[in-house]
């Protein structure tokens, strides 16, 4: 059995259902929110319930960091089994 062929594009080409209204649009709009000391992650859908926001996050976070062994670095280590 052969596999699907994919279309080659060039890499400049879009596809017509993206409708970007490019005379809108500005470079690094959201770069400033990634700088810093911010790490972001996605959480999934059914933790949202739990963690509405960033701060039950890093209360949460600080919790579980508390119970586990660090070493001199700070990096957390997993018990051997």
């Amino acid at each position: 059995m052969k596999k699907a062929t994919r279309h080659k594009t060039n890499g400049s080409e879009m596809r017509a259902h993206y409708d970007i209204p490019w005379d809108k649009a500005v470079r690094g709009k959201y770069a400033r929110r990634f700088r810093g000391d911010w790490f972001y992650v996605a959480i999934d859908r059914e933790l949202m319930s739990a963690f509405p926001d960033a701060d039950a996050v890093n209360a949460a976070l600080h919790e579980l960091a508390a119970m586990k062994p660090h070493d001199a670095s700070g990096f957390l280590h997993r018990k051997s089994a």
